[in-house]
């Protein structure tokens, strides 16, 4: 069975798995439409449901069926029939038994009150998408300060060993490209702080690109380290920049927290084998 993640056009937070029906159950809520983005295994990113007419056409809202009315007898005809129903009523039954009321057309209380139910989030059928919904908002509160902080401790480890040459930069005034030229490695350090400072003012849009550092990083730093034969800082560099890449691709607080975990053991390691353990 197929599964499905969808986004709005405008988030970066995406909702999923979903199955066909439950997609359905969406779009009948007005929570998914054509401009949707969605994706699955096997695509390469997210792309409109509208692009793809086959899925729009399992999981599009149902066209009603039209009733037609019969049409109704001449009167003569109706006074007739009711003349023989009496008649039929009258020699079956007591003339005093009791009539059953007819129930009421218009007596909808009961499915406007489901209407009202689903569209609240409280019946079984769509009760797990408000529940996704606070789980996600949960996710995004823990999930931003814990990128920053992530950050930060990314940065000062980058910057430890070329800290008095950065210190004397700052004491003397030169501000010159001559340090970062030397030092290559300190470009990390200076996106590490803009991606910091962008997500801490709630810039989402830049995960994407921090994903893509993470990705980066892990790799460089686990051959840097490794190739020192230092593998505590090879195994809490790792640490700190997988956590951070996979807490920006959950959308439940439970996995999110599990990572946030992981990003703040690996950094705060970090920052104990560089800066505490040689000031302290």
């Amino acid at each position: 069975m197929e599964e499905y993640y969808v986004r709005p056009p405008e988030s970066e937070q995406s909702d999923g798995p979903f199955t066909i029906a439950q997609l359905s159950e969406l779009v009948s809520s007005e929570i998914v439409h054509p401009a949707t983005l969605y994706y699955k295994e096997g695509m390469e990113d997210f792309a409109p449901i509208s692009s793809n007419p086959g899925l729009w056409e399992q999981i599009k809202p149902k066209p009603k069926v039209a009733l037609k009315l019969r049409r109704s007898p001449p009167e003569s005809q109706e006074i007739d029939n009711d003349s023989s129903d009496e008649s039929k009523v009258s020699e079956s039954s007591p003339k005093d038994a009791p009539v059953p009321p007819k129930a009421s057309p218009l007596d909808e209380s009961g499915n406007v009150d489901k209407m009202l139910a689903a569209a609240e989030g409280k019946t079984s059928e769509t009760k797990y998408v408000q529940n996704l919904k606070k789980s996600r908002n949960r996710a995004v509160a823990l999930l931003l300060p814990v990128v920053v902080l992530g950050l930060l401790m990314l940065a000062a480890t980058i910057v430890f060993p070329f800290r008095e040459s950065v210190f004397e930069m700052f004491q003397t005034g030169n501000y010159s490209f001559d340090v970062l030229l030397e030092n290559w490695i300190l470009f990390f350090a200076i996106a590490d702080l803009i991606l910091a400072i962008g997500i801490g003012l709630g810039q989402t849009s830049l995960f994407p690109l921090l994903r893509f550092r993470c990705a980066l990083g892990f790799g460089f730093f686990l051959y840097f380290f490794y190739s020192q034969q230092n593998l505590p800082a090879a195994g809490a560099m790792s640490a700190l920049q997988i956590g951070m890449l996979g807490a920006t691709l959950c959308i439940r607080l439970v996995p999110t927290l599990l990572f946030s975990l992981l990003t703040i053991a690996g950094g705060g390691f970090m920052i104990w084998i560089t800066w505490l353990q040689h000031y302290l």
